[in-house]
């Protein structure tokens, strides 16, 4: 990212804050927080970032996937893209 280039090897952190305090979440439910980090828009040139944080989200679903994680759009309750 120092480049201003999301990387092919997307990083991103992963909290699930009902593990530690169930009241964040329905019964049956986790609250989940997922923080993609991004380079600097300064320092990315024209990105339309609507499109990208699609792709972005799309990217950190397919690898949630690979370890058996799925969240359902329909679950998704707020997220800044």
């Amino acid at each position: 990212m120092k480049k201003g280039i999301i990387p092919d090897d997307l990083p991103f952190y992963v909290s699930v804050a009902s593990n530690t305090d169930p009241g964040m979440a329905p019964k049956g439910k986790s609250a989940v927080f997922i923080l993609v980090p991004v380079p600097l828009v300064s320092q990315t040139g024209h990105v339309n970032w609507q499109d990208e944080s699609a792709r972005l989200l799309e990217r950190v679903q397919a690898r949630l996937t690979v370890h058996r994680i799925t969240i359902a759009d329909s679950d998704i309750i707020h997220s800044k893209r």
